[in-house]
């Protein structure tokens, strides 16, 4: 178990410095990379085992992980966005948590 958490944490911090780069927001006073670790961090105190809390771990970091679509990011800024359905969020957060559980 925590070979792997390490192995996340790596790709974490990579993440991180891409997404403070790029200015991605959650919120229009909130970088992305900040909220999802945040939640990430918050949520996994609910779990009882190292499981549940890794779980509950990667439940938090994805669920707005859809936020970085250039899409969302021009409804966020109050752009025009051509089609709303590419701008919303929860699907493609939902789509990542799977996939990333079924990679190992």
């Amino acid at each position: 178990m925590n070979k792997i958490y390490k192995c996340d944490r790596s790709k974490r911090n990579y993440l991180k410095q891409i997404y403070l780069k790029m200015q991605i927001y959650a919120h229009p006073d909130e970088f992305l990379i900040k909220h999802l670790e945040n939640v990430a961090k918050e949520i996994q105190k609910f779990g009882e085992t190292p499981v549940e809390k890794f779980f509950l771990f990667l439940t938090g970091f994805f669920h707005d992980f859809g936020k970085a679509t250039k899409f969302f990011q021009n409804k966020l800024a109050n752009k025009k966005v051509e089609n709303n359905i590419l701008a919303e969020h929860s699907a493609l957060g939902a789509f990542a948590y799977v996939y990333t559980l079924f990679q190992n």
